[in-house]
């Protein structure tokens, strides 16, 4: 077996570094997907309003008036279908690892 040069190992560690960069963002939207699906959009209807409702009332990053409104109405009302099926467009997309952001 011939020894590599430095620089061929180099460009083989920066290979498998952009493989690794690759890997684990794909894992991260998989996982992030998944997570968000179950806790929003669950096989619970009660607890995952409950969940929309909270953190659009909990979280400071949420705080536009348009989403207080949202949690408003859906206090109300209820979390609407149209709510759902946006946040469930969202989630696949984020899970869909040949859409490029």
């Amino acid at each position: 077996m011939a020894k590599k040069t430095a620089s061929s190992m180099v460009e083989d560690i920066a290979d498998l570094a952009a493989k690794l960069e690759q890997a684990a963002g794909q894992e991260t939207r998989t996982y992030l997907a998944r997570e968000i699906e179950n806790q929003f959009l669950g096989v619970s209807r009660p607890v995952t309003d409950d969940c929309i409702i909270e953190a659009l009332a909990d979280y400071p990053s949420l705080t536009d008036r348009r989403l207080q409104a949202l949690r408003d109405r859906f206090v109300s009302e209820g979390v609407s279908e149209d709510f759902r099926a946006g946040l469930l467009f969202a989630v696949r997309l984020v899970a869909d690892l040949d859409y490029e952001y």
